[in-house]
């Protein structure tokens, strides 16, 4: 599976859900809009960049879809699956958070702008 939950070796086969190897409802409901969302630019006949890996659904998208995990395990969204964010070691982990969230909203809006 790719990181669009796409058949790597079907394009015509996406996955959603738990199936895909994330764990929770939001998460399951996340991929199923991420698939939604690809197909319907791909029904359009555009082709979507991945989402961003400093988002939250990139970040789960790359994880799920990343052949090199040796110990593949279900995954819900958190902080440890995006880029860390390189700052200086006497932040706290609330206002790191904070700084990690504002970036992932800036690569959110920088993809949508540059579809």
């Amino acid at each position: 599976m790719d990181a669009y939950f796409k058949l790597r070796s079907n394009d015509h086969i996406y996955f959603a859900g738990q199936i895909t190897g994330v764990e929770g409802y939001v998460e399951s409901s996340a991929v199923g809009l991420m698939v939604g969302i690809t197909l319907g630019a791909k029904l359009n006949g555009k082709e979507l960049p991945p989402f961003p890996v400093e988002t939250a659904l990139g970040s789960l998208g790359a994880y799920v879809s990343n052949a090199e995990v040796k110990n593949f395990q279900p995954m819900n969204i958190n902080f440890g699956l995006m880029p860390p964010y390189k700052a200086g070691k006497h932040l706290k982990k609330k206002d790191k958070n904070a700084l990690i969230a504002q970036r992932s909203l800036e690569a959110l809006h920088n993809y949508i702008i540059n579809l």
